[in-house]
């Protein structure tokens, strides 16, 4: 858990935590003010100068190699892309399949995840789906369809709902073993969680900015493992000069990167590695921990992952309907609605208070009658009953 004195002082970068609890930090984090200054010296210059436009391209290459530092590769290894989405349709559109190969999903991920791949059924490719993962039977269960050597592998770090954290070193091994690509979108893990694209054997990985990265939308991060000169984009050609240095990810690129959202990111690694990546993720994962003890005192059941190597920032309150939204509106939090239920999402600037303050909405909504928990979460506060009660 970060100090009491950090805390503050990464709170006053964060102005919204002055007027709200906010716990939707999965969906998008708000602008620290770093970044927003950031942002502001970089429209003064286009403002003013029009410019320097050498200056923000030197600033793209620099910041490239601290993006590459930052998940453990080299900056040949990035191209900059649009956002997560956008790098993970490039993913797939530039692994040489054949008919007749397999790719493995996580079918319960995030939709735009699946759809980046099962487009490649109709080229006939299998396209096999096993999940949802949100616990270690699932991903034995997953682990174990490795089996059918597929092709490539896709699927989340953490899933964007139960913030279930898949093992990718594990699973990096295992596809590295049987000569498959592994493709991870670390949309919701960047910034929060350790990420070693290189220890976990990761062929290729996308990841926007918005989220651990706290930049605004409109930025993504591609990384293409050194080595795989076969993995070109389909907009490559024979003359194009990046596909003449096939260890260079740039070859993803077309035009200028989003400038104003380079700079803002280049703020934000300044901001976040102050903090330090380990202190965030033990200050995310003591929330969602504690979260869990104020939940089961009341009754509620957190869905997440059932280890703490599993777990991530984002966790799954059953509480569903209107009347739910309303109600924690109305006390001044803020979340997302996924899955029938409320997904709290923590960031480095949450604390226990406002924990503290979501479980005294909850108790009150409860003792008040005005809302009801659903009928398989109203015994014991085992995270697996939950999981396996939904069909």
């Amino acid at each position: 858990m970060l100090s009491t004195a950090n805390l503050a002082t990464i709170r006053r970068a964060f102005p919204i935590t002055g007027h709200a609890v906010y716990f939707d930090s999965a969906r998008h984090t708000p602008l620290a003010t770093p970044v927003r200054r950031a942002l502001e010296r970089f429209f003064i210059d286009s403002e003013t100068h029009a410019g320097p436009k050498a200056q923000w391209l030197d600033k793209v290459e620099i910041v490239r190699e601290r993006i590459a530092r930052f998940i453990c590769a080299r900056a040949d290894d990035i191209a900059f892309m649009k956002n997560t989405s956008d790098g993970l349709l490039s993913a797939a559109l530039a692994i040489p399949f054949r008919a007749g190969d397999t790719v493995l999903l996580n079918g319960d991920d995030h939709p735009n995840t699946l759809r980046a791949f099962r487009h490649l059924a109709s080229n006939g490719i299998a396209v096999r789906e096993v999940g949802p993962l949100c616990g270690v039977r699932d991903a034995d269960a997953f682990f174990a369809q490795l089996d059918v050597r597929p092709r490539a592998v896709a699927l989340s770090h953490v899933s964007f709902d139960r913030g279930y954290r898949s093992d990718i070193a594990k699973i990096g091994r295992a596809c590295a073993q049987a000569g498959g690509y592994f493709v991870v979108d670390a949309i919701q893990s960047a910034g929060v969680l350790p990420l070693d694209v290189a220890a976990a054997n990761v062929s290729l990985a996308a990841f926007g900015c918005s989220k651990g990265l706290l930049c605004p939308p409109g930025l993504g991060v591609l990384y293409c493992r050194p080595g795989q000169p076969e993995v070109l984009p389909c907009h490559a050609t024979s003359d194009d000069r990046h596909a003449q240095a096939p260890d260079n990810a740039r070859r993803f690129e077309l035009g200028l990167s989003n400038l104003p959202a380079i700079h803002a990111l280049d703020a934000a690694l300044d901001f976040i590695e102050t903090v330090g990546v380990s202190e965030i993720a033990d200050h995310v994962l003591d929330l969602s921990d504690y979260l869990r003890e104020r939940m089961a005192a009341l009754g509620v059941v957190v869905q997440r992952g059932s280890t703490r190597e599993t777990r991530s920032h984002i966790n799954l309150l059953p509480l569903s309907g209107e009347a739910w939204s309303q109600h924690l509106v109305s006390h001044g939090i803020r979340f997302s609605v996924e899955r029938d239920g409320m997904r709290i999402s923590f960031a480095m600037f949450n604390t226990r208070d406002e924990v503290d303050r979501l479980a005294e909405a909850v108790r009150t909504a409860l003792r008040a009658g005005a809302t009801t928990l659903p009928e398989e979460v109203r015994d014991g506060n085992d995270d697996r009953k939950y999981a396996e009660s939904r069909p």
